[in-house]
């Protein structure tokens, strides 16, 4: 425990003298020694993306999501998904996962809206197979009118 706080002290000292592969250096340890919270592949990938590195950067997004989905913390893992479309990576597999994510949260509607978002997505790059096997949104079993109340 004491090695991880001085990693993360050592990390965020590089970071406050602008030296972003010496911080990059000292969370890579972090990760690897075995300390599994999805933050720490947070703060990876916020470092790479500012060293313009857009493929690591959502490798490592896309391991926190994972790191949380696993936890059960799902609010956190949309709100690392969402934080990776504002960025702009890998945007179908985003939706996708943000639908997937919102479903497995019991959250149905933000669920459905995600995979027409996913669809739409993968059909503006010409991917019929993938928007064919997006899920559909389910209807709401109500009907159509209410039924007549007698007074």
């Amino acid at each position: 425990m004491e090695r991880s706080i001085e990693i993360k002290r050592r990390a965020q000292r590089f970071i406050l003298n602008r030296d972003l592969d010496g911080a990059l250096s000292e969370y890579e340890k972090l990760v690897a020694s075995g300390d599994s919270d999805p933050y720490h592949s947070v703060l990876l990938a916020d470092l790479l993306y500012k060293k313009g590195d857009a493929q690591g950067a959502t490798r490592r997004y896309l391991e926190a999501v994972d790191g949380y989905e696993k936890a059960g913390l799902y609010k956190n893992a949309i709100a690392v998904c969402k934080k990776m479309l504002r960025l702009s990576f890998a945007p179908g597999m985003v939706l996708k996962r943000l639908a997937s994510l919102h479903a497995l949260d019991g959250l149905a509607t933000e669920s459905s809206l995600y995979y027409m978002q996913h669809a739409d997505v993968v059909l503006q790059v010409d991917e019929l197979a993938e928007a064919r096997a997006s899920p559909r949104p389910r209807r709401a079993r109500w009907p159509r009118r209410p039924p007549a109340t007698r007074a």
